[in-house]
């Protein structure tokens, strides 16, 4: 009897230890939110195009983990600012701050937007290139305009939107443990 009751307490051990050393997984997936321009009244052009993109972070252990910081790694050279996170809840956006812990929850999952901040390069994509938004956003008397999903905005603008996005852009989060700090990054390549 006492061996059988070693045994399960070792095999409960075991299941603990493995389920805990499983970091987290972050999945990459395309976005029905709409892209973002943001007009300079300085240079009178468009300056920064704002794409969105969502992420998934899974826990499979059942212990809760924790994440702090946050990158969006761009791939071209002309680069971009940074970037805002949102937790998706019940179809709402709640801003995220980069200094503070997030918690992911034991067997669960969270959905987070991601929206860049992509420079664009005005000697190649300048004011006529950009005519209409400028001309709109004039209009309206506003630096932001929103220009629809990325699949519509990409049908419109092709060349831009692969200028922006066809060299690896990525992104990564730093997991997090209250007793023995920060631990590996992990990286994924952004999916648009």
């Amino acid at each position: 009897m006492k061996k059988i009751l070693l045994f399960v307490l070792v095999v409960i051990c075991l299941a603990n230890c493995n389920s805990t050393k499983q970091a987290l997984k972050i999945k990459s997936i395309k976005s029905e939110h709409d892209v973002t321009l943001f007009y300079s009244k300085k240079r009178k052009t468009i300056t920064f195009i704002s794409l969105p993109s969502e992420i998934i972070i899974e826990n499979p252990s059942t212990k809760k983990k924790s994440f702090t910081d946050y990158w969006y790694i761009y791939g071209n050279k002309s680069k971009g600012n940074f970037i805002s996170l949102y937790l998706i809840e019940n179809e709402k956006l709640t801003k995220q701050s980069i200094s503070k812990i997030k918690h992911i929850e034991g067997n669960s999952s969270k959905k987070y937007l991601i929206t860049s901040k992509h420079f664009v390069d005005t000697t190649k994509f300048g004011r006529f290139f950009l005519k209409p938004y400028i001309e709109e956003m004039i209009r309206l008397k506003q630096d932001t305009l929103n220009v629809g999903t990325m699949s519509e905005f990409s049908k419109k603008q092709s060349k831009l939107i692969k200028w922006l996005t066809n060299n690896n852009d990525s992104i990564k989060i730093q997991p997090f443990k209250l007793k023995s700090g920060f631990e590996k990054e992990i990286r994924i390549p952004v999916e648009y």
